[in-house]
């Protein structure tokens, strides 16, 4: 009775065994899902989901091709567990070029399928900031001046070429467009002098302006009655200043019977009559 009872227990022992065996041969990992990549202004965030039914100890890799170049792994998003991210920022080194992104889960010497994204060009796809906007006074009106958002994204805004549309407005409700193409200055024509101005900037066709607007005021014209006034004063001092010695000889010589002193003083002071 008890050797029928031992093989029963050696039995069931086999086929647990066998079972579970055979489940872990042929264990299907789940692929990642809901793949989203989060790119702003050059900066590359990919995350996903686990697979429903995912085992517990699974990890994930993710891997980028280009059209003309073959698949290689991610060093920075190789066995990843938590939290599913992965920082493809360094990865799309090229702003060009087309990136393929492939995502997979593995526990052992189990692979799940893959779980792919589509494709994605930087300069394309990414979310640009617009440029940053500085005004100053010239030659009498305003010039406005976009640099790169960051010193990381100057070689970028300047290789591009990328076209801008500047919306001027004023504090009397005046509002006009300019568009540029490329970083620098844009010097603003048929300005009112003495009026504040205010002026927001967007990527034509990609960004909507997202910083407040930058203001400054155009200079006052000089009043023209004070002009006038200013240079008539100006021109009398100069007047007074080139007469004033022919009055003083005018008067000493008026006065023809003089002691002898004085008219020795007046040699001695240059005043001949």
């Amino acid at each position: 009775m008890r050797f029928r009872h031992c093989t029963m227990s050696v039995i069931t022992s086999i086929l647990a065994f066998t079972v579970l065996f055979t489940l872990v041969l042929c264990m299907e990992i789940p692929a990642p899902e809901h793949l989203n990549l989060s790119s702003q202004y050059f900066v590359h965030l990919l995350s996903w989901k686990m697979g429903p039914g995912s085992p517990d100890g699974v990890h994930y890799s993710v891997k980028i091709k280009t059209k003309s170049g073959s698949m290689v792994v991610v060093e920075a998003c190789e066995n990843v567990t938590s939290p599913l991210l992965c920082n493809l920022t360094e990865a799309f080194s090229d702003v060009e070029e087309i990136y393929y992104i492939i995502v997979s889960a593995a526990l052992g010497s189990h692979m799940s399928p893959n779980a792919s994204y589509t494709p994605f060009k930087p300069i394309d796809n990414t979310i640009l900031e617009p440029p940053l906007v500085t005004i100053t006074v010239c030659n009498q009106s305003l010039c406005v001046s976009l640099r790169a958002p960051a010193e990381r994204l100057s070689e970028i805004y300047k290789s591009f070429k990328l076209k801008y549309r500047l919306r001027v407005s004023s504090e009397d409700g005046t509002e006009f467009t300019v568009d540029k193409e490329g970083l620098g200055n844009e010097p603003l024509s048929n300005l009112a002098p003495g009026q504040r101005y205010c002026v927001t900037v967007s990527i034509i066709d990609r960004s909507p302006p997202n910083r407040p607007p930058v203001c400054a005021s155009t200079p006052k014209t000089a009043n023209v009655s004070d002009a006038v006034i200013s240079v008539i004063l100006c021109l009398l001092m100069v007047i007074f200043v080139m007469c004033t010695p022919r009055l003083v000889v005018h008067f000493f010589c008026l006065k023809a019977d003089l002691p002898a002193v004085l008219e020795m003083e007046q040699w001695s002071v240059g005043i001949k009559c």
